[in-house]
């Protein structure tokens, strides 16, 4: 198990927050997943699949959840900052409230420029839906749900895109035009952002979780580090990205002390 991946489990523990604590690695992805996938989970292919063990990982925690049940993923190299409880807490009853149950942030970034053009004639936005392709993406290293029926049905159609349309999500040029100012396509994060667009998910900016210096976070709960542990000249992108962290805690299970 990597470094990243134990001190974010420390972290998360160090919260007082979830009933469970699942950390994931390569190592424990199903044999259906792996079955179906297995020909990408490669160190040459991108995020070891295209990061689709994200949507996998997430989809198999809410089958061993009840409904109403939160559920928090996070990339293994997130900092979760316990001076950031307050904040926590509020984010804990915005979902509550929510009508969806999904609480989402965006990075800064505009969807036209990072999802290619067969995604966006796949699920039937069109250049006039300004409200989807000139808005900042989603990201997709931090998610916070409560199980429902729509939130389930969203990862799960996540998850299917790689099964049955995986050239929405790889490398593979468009064949739809992509928008003008297009730099490359974001692979899960470019099915996510979308998938939670067309279903009005609730989002906060993401100068909450990044920052060019982490002060600036010092009362927020979620710091986007991408700190995986790993001395840059032997970083093996493939294995680092694919780490985990998914916690979870029941409806009316332990608060926030």
């Amino acid at each position: 198990m990597s470094a990243a991946l134990e001190r974010l489990g420390r972290q998360a523990e160090a919260l007082d927050f979830f009933d469970e604590i699942t950390l994931f690695t390569e190592h424990d992805l199903s044999a259906e997943f792996t079955s179906r996938m297995g020909r990408y989970l490669t160190p040459s292919c991108r995020g070891f699949g295209y990061w689709s063990w994200k949507p996998w990982a997430i989809h198999h925690v809410l089958q061993e959840m009840e409904e109403g049940d939160r559920l928090l993923y996070l990339d293994a190299g997130c900092h979760i900052n316990a001076n950031g409880t307050e904040r926590f807490r509020e984010y804990v009853n915005i979902l509550d409230r929510d009508s969806r149950g999904m609480l989402v942030f965006t990075n800064g970034q505009p969807e036209y420029k990072w999802t290619k053009g067969d995604i966006f004639r796949h699920f039937g936005v069109s250049q006039e839906d300004g409200h989807i392709t000139h808005t900042q993406q989603i990201a997709g290293g931090h998610v916070f749900l409560k199980k429902n029926p729509l939130t389930e049905s969203l990862i799960r159609d996540w998850l299917h895109v790689f099964y049955d349309h995986l050239h929405l999500a790889d490398n593979t040029p468009s064949a739809s035009p992509n928008l003008p100012g297009f730099v490359e396509n974001r692979y899960d994060q470019s099915i996510f952002s979308i998938l939670c667009k067309l279903r009005g998910i609730t989002t906060l900016d993401g100068s909450e979780t990044y920052a060019e210096n982490w002060e600036q976070l010092s009362l927020f709960p979620f710091q986007d580090r991408r700190d995986m542990g790993i001395p840059r000249a032997g970083k093996k992108g493939w294995l680092e990205k694919c780490r985990q962290l998914l916690l979870s805690s029941k409806r009316n299970g332990l608060g926030i002390r």
